[in-house]
């Protein structure tokens, strides 16, 4: 198994405990993955759910609803 592989599965498992609710200090421990890149990642995956339209008048950034 490479490199590559291995950190997608630690990042699976970190993603996995995170969403069953684990302390996060824990799933740093047992997954192997920072808990900043778990964060980072989270805040990454929902920002890209969020449909956002820049305004070209007034340079504002505002979610579509």
């Amino acid at each position: 198994m490479n490199n590559e592989d291995r950190e997608r599965r630690q990042m699976k498992l970190a993603s996995l405990f995170f969403e069953m609710g684990m302390d996060l200090n824990l799933v740093e421990k047992m997954s192997g993955v920072s808990k900043e890149t778990i964060l980072n990642k989270k805040i990454y995956d929902k920002c890209k759910e969020v449909p956002l339209t820049f305004n070209n008048y007034d340079s504002t950034i505002y979610i579509e609803k």
